[in-house]
């Protein structure tokens, strides 16, 4: 456990490129899901 503890805690820069990662990845698939339903309820007005 001391190497996750040294790994999660010990590596502030790998911790934040990490959290990065991860926060750049959920704003993209919310965006690309907004926009998929927006499309989508576009279509069923037509």
């Amino acid at each position: 456990m001391d190497i996750w503890m040294d790994l999660l805690f010990g590596n502030a820069v790998g911790l934040a490129g990490v959290l990065t990662v991860l926060a750049t990845f959920i704003i993209v698939v919310t965006l690309v899901a907004m926009i998929f339903i927006k499309a989508n309820k576009d279509k069923g007005d037509e």
